[in-house]
């Protein structure tokens, strides 16, 4: 059965080229700024039209990537990422600030490829760990919770499989925008094996933490892809701060049925 990553914006590798002079890469970073319109019903903000101004960061396969839009009708939003050199770490960073009857969101998104290159198979744990701090206008209490109108910040990390061992990112901060945060090919050899999300704290007024992690063991030789997205979503004038680092921990597996030497026993 093919499982849809249930993200804010979904997990997406494009296995098929993007331009005729495309960047294979084994890692990327990106970064997204969008401004949109609150469309009206019971309440201010029933739900968002189409993103009307939006702004990219990041070409394919580079390290960082930031982006900034400012608007004297909707406001600001911003994002960015900062990989750390260690196999799984990064910084990431998103704010939005709306103004009345505009729904804003600032993103970072990363992809990276991990390798076993050990003998023998390791347990694998990627996190995230996530800082946040928002004010969020009062009447926005009776907007729809579920509905994309929602203040808050989120956080949303997946460990997955690909046939393929480098993505297609295209040659632009746009295309590498769509590489890695478009509706993935599910035909194309990619499986999902873990996901996680924090959720976002909507509507709401303050500031805390949250932490999330993944575990899953690579054999010796195989890789496993990384996938991590921080999103400060404001809308109707609410202001939403947000940071966050991911981490890769890796433990040798022990062998059952091993004696003191870690020898298997007949």
């Amino acid at each position: 059965m093919k499982n849809k990553l249930p993200a804010i914006l979904a997990l997406g590798l494009l296995t098929g080229p993007l331009t005729a002079d495309a960047d294979l890469v084994q890692s990327s970073t990106s970064a997204l700024a969008t401004f949109r319109q609150c469309v009206s019903g019971e309440t201010a903000c029933d739900s968002v039209g189409p993103t009307l101004i939006q702004s990219y960061g990041g070409l394919p396969g580079e390290p960082t990537a930031s982006t900034s839009q400012m608007d004297p009708e909707y406001g600001a939003s911003e994002g960015s990422v900062h990989l750390q050199g260690a196999p799984g770490a990064a910084e990431l960073s998103a704010s939005a600030t709306s103004l009345p009857g505009t729904r804003n969101g600032g993103n970072s998104v990363l992809l990276q490829r991990y390798t076993n290159a050990s003998t023998s198979a390791e347990t694998l744990t990627f996190g995230i760990s996530l800082t946040y701090d928002q004010t969020v206008p009062a009447e926005n209490a009776g907007f729809p919770q579920a509905g994309s109108a929602q203040s808050g910040a989120v956080a949303e990390i997946a460990i997955f499989t690909m046939t393929a061992d480098s993505l297609d990112a295209g040659t632009t901060a746009e295309e590498n925008n769509t590489a890695l945060m478009s509706e993935p090919d599910w035909d194309s050899g990619i499986a999902e094996l873990k996901f996680a999300g924090t959720g976002p704290v909507s509507h709401v007024t303050g500031s805390g933490t949250a932490e999330i992690a993944e575990t899953v063991t690579v054999e010796a030789g195989d890789s496993i892809w990384l996938w991590a997205i921080l999103q400060s979503l404001a809308a109707n004038g609410a202001v939403v701060n947000a940071s966050a680092d991911t981490n890769l921990d890796s433990m040798p597996v022990t062998p059952t049925n091993a004696d003191d030497d870690g020898h298997k026993e007949n």
